[in-house]
């Protein structure tokens, strides 16, 4: 599918988003279940992780061969990621722990693995509001993901910088 429709329009098209919000699908469908197939399994929560990490890196690694046969210029190449703020409430040690493991996992993970790999050229954003109040500023990125932010912003392939407001 990637080859067909990439070789289609790889001349018009020069940003690419290969998967919109794969933890949004992995969280909804494999760990709460309340999504199809409605399998809460942590495992299987991963296994689809895992998986759909993979697809991204093929996709990436095909897209930038079919840009080369053609010798166009490579395009930009990333996935669009929901971010959450995971804000605990109250704020015992439990909860603490709990908002980090969370946004971790699901805010974090899923782009440090593809930048482990040179296979995301920006970070498409998703920011959703989150549920628990914790500053005046509700529509704020959480805090640390500034460093991963910087780290990509390091690695990035391109030369103009991401602008951030």
């Amino acid at each position: 599918y990637v080859e067909k429709v990439v070789s289609l329009l790889a001349r018009d098209v020069p940003f690419w988003v290969t998967i919109n919000e794969p933890m949004v699908y992995s969280y909804f469908s494999y760990l709460l279940g309340t999504w199809p197939p409605q399998d809460k399994s942590l495992l299987h929560s991963r296994q689809v992780t895992n998986n759909l990490v993979n697809a991204h890196i093929k996709a990436y690694h095909l897209i930038r061969a079919i840009y080369k046969k053609h010798n166009l210029e490579y395009p930009k190449i990333s996935i669009a990621q929901n971010m959450q703020a995971f804000v605990p409430c109250p704020l015992t040690l439990k909860n603490k722990l709990a908002a980090y493991l969370r946004h971790k996992f699901y805010n974090l993970d899923f782009i440090e693995r593809l930048m482990a790999k040179a296979a995301l050229d920006f970070i498409g954003l998703e920011e959703e509001l989150h549920a628990a109040p914790q500053s005046s500023d509700s529509r704020s990125l959480p805090s640390d993901i500034s460093p991963v932010l910087d780290k990509f912003l390091f690695q990035a392939r391109f030369s103009s910088p991401i602008p951030r407001g």
